[in-house]
């Protein structure tokens, strides 16, 4: 690595958009700007046919220097193999059964969920390693659910595959999926609207039935209506 191309006023000037944003800073080794203004040192690391970003630190609390001499360090060989040794330590399915261990939900709720995971994840998922799991696969797997008709689902299914990356990040293991880009390749399923639901000849037989009554009706129509 040479020279890193921006310096530390440069990264201290970088001001938060609507979405994330990356800023290079070398060949992967780059910097995420988040929304919330956060701003995320990350590092693309391979090894054969794998790949996973891993976190550095964040800025201003690493500086550039600092961080470029993390990336220097992780970006050597046995360093990246070391560490896909230690993301490779648990399955999805270890990692989503200790996320419904330490995320205790309803009697009722918690048998949706596994059987969300037995029916329609794990047989996908289950063997996989985490760093394995690409945003193809998971946006094939949901929108696949709602292909069958099921499009909350679909929905949920994401979530708890979210939720379990989340877990997984929480125990040092970083691997990121981009869940709003999967997200917005489902359909949404149409809420009840019992307005619309109601046909229009129904409601002129309500109203015309209304005009024809008479005072005293009229008036133990109002009281049965609280007025």
């Amino acid at each position: 690595m040479g020279k890193y191309r921006i310096t530390d006023k440069e990264l201290k000037n970088l001001v938060p958009k609507s979405t994330a944003y990356k800023v290079r800073i070398d060949s992967n080794f780059y910097l995420v700007v988040y929304p919330s203004g956060k701003k995320s040192y990350r590092l693309r690391a391979y090894n054969n046919s794998s790949e996973t970003t891993i976190t550095l630190g964040c800025y201003p609390d690493l500086s550039l220097k600092e961080a470029t001499e993390r990336y220097k360090e992780l970006h050597k060989p046995s360093t990246i193999e070391s560490y896909f040794q230690k993301v490779d330590s648990k399955t999805f399915e270890e990692y989503a059964k200790l996320y419904m261990l330490e995320n205790q939900v309803s009697s009722k709720y918690s048998k949706t969920r596994l059987e969300r995971f037995e029916n329609h994840i794990f047989p996908h998922l289950a063997h996989l390693k985490m760093h394995q799991i690409t945003n193809k696969l998971v946006k094939k797997i949901v929108m696949d659910i709602q292909a069958s008709g099921k499009l909350v689902t679909g929905q949920r299914c994401l979530t708890l595959i979210k939720q379990v990356f989340e877990h997984c990040s929480s125990e040092d293991c970083d691997v990121n999926l981009n869940f709003s880009a999967i997200r917005k390749c489902l359909i949404n399923p149409k809420p009840k609207n019992f307005t619309a639901a109601t046909k229009v000849s129904s409601l002129k037989k309500v109203l015309s039935g209304i005009k024809e009554m008479n005072v005293s009706e009229m008036i133990r129509l109002n009281i049965l209506l609280g007025r």
